[in-house]
C-alpha cells in the first residue's frame, strides 16, 4: 500500500505537519498546557506512572469479580475463551426535544446563536489568533455578526459553484452546419446559461 501526503493539503499532510512545530513547542511549553487547561499533565512519567497504576488496579479487581463470580457477564466458554455479555439498559423516559424549541417554525440566526451560546457560552472559546498585539474583545453582538457574515459569504459562494433545482436554465441547441435527417442525425451543441429564480 501507498500513502502520498500532500504540501499543500489540510487533509493529506503527513501526521508530523498537524502538531505543533518543535521549537514552537520547546520554547512555549507551559503556555500551550496552560491555556488547554494541562498543567497537570506537564509531567509525562509522571502520568503515566499514575494511569499505569490505575489501570493494574482496575485489572486485579476485575479479575478478583470474575474468580468470585461477582461478575455474572464475563463468561468463559469450555475452549478456554472469554465472552463478554453485555447488559441490557433500561429504557430510560426523555423528554421530547420539541419542549426545548419555541412553537414558531422559523428562528433566526441570531437568536439560535445567542440560546446556544447562553447554554454553552462558545464564544469565550474565540481567541485571538495573534497572541501579541491583541486589541480589545469585542461584543457578542459584533461576534454574532462576523458568524453569521461568514455563513452568508460560503452559502452564496456554493450557491454560484453548485447550481440548485431552484435555478433556472435556459437552454440554446444550435446545429453545427448540417441539416438533420431520419437517417443521418446531425451533431448538436448545447449551451447553458444560469439565472437565479
Amino acid at each position: 500500500m501507498i500513502f502520498f501526503n500532500l504540501v499543500h493539503s489540510e487533509k493529506y499532510r503527513s501526521l508530523d505537519e498537524y502538531l505543533i512545530p518543535k521549537a514552537e513547542w520547546d520554547a512555549h511549553r507551559a503556555e500551550y498546557l496552560q491555556r488547554a487547561q494541562l498543567e497537570g499533565f506537564a509531567d509525562c512519567k509522571a502520568t503515566l506512572n499514575v494511569l499505569d497504576q490505575d489501570l493494574d488496579a482496575r485489572y486485579e479487581q476485575t479479575n478478583k469479580n470474575f474468580q468470585s463470580g461477582k461478575n455474572p457477564y464475563l463468561t468463559q466458554r469450555p475452549n478456554g475463551t472469554f465472552h463478554v455479555s453485555t447488559p441490557k439498559q433500561e429504557e430510560v423516559e426523555c423528554l421530547s426535544l420539541a419542549d426545548f424549541f419555541p412553537d414558531r417554525k422559523y428562528i433566526s440566526m441570531l437568536e439560535m446563536l445567542a440560546t446556544v451560546d447562553q447554554a454553552t457560552n462558545f464564544l469565550d472559546e474565540f481567541e485571538h489568533w495573534q497572541i501579541k498585539n491583541q486589541r480589545t474583545r469585542p461584543s457578542k453582538k459584533v461576534l454574532f455578526a462576523g458568524i453569521i457574515g461568514l455563513a452568508a459569504t460560503s452559502v452564496t459562494a456554493s450557491w454560484r459553484r453548485f447550481p440548485s433545482r431552484s435555478t433556472r436554465a435556459t437552454w440554446t441547441r444550435r446545429s453545427t452546419g448540417t441539416s438533420p435527417s431520419r437517417t443521418s442525425r446531425a451533431p448538436m451543441i448545447a449551451s447553458c446559461s444560469f439565472s437565479a429564480a
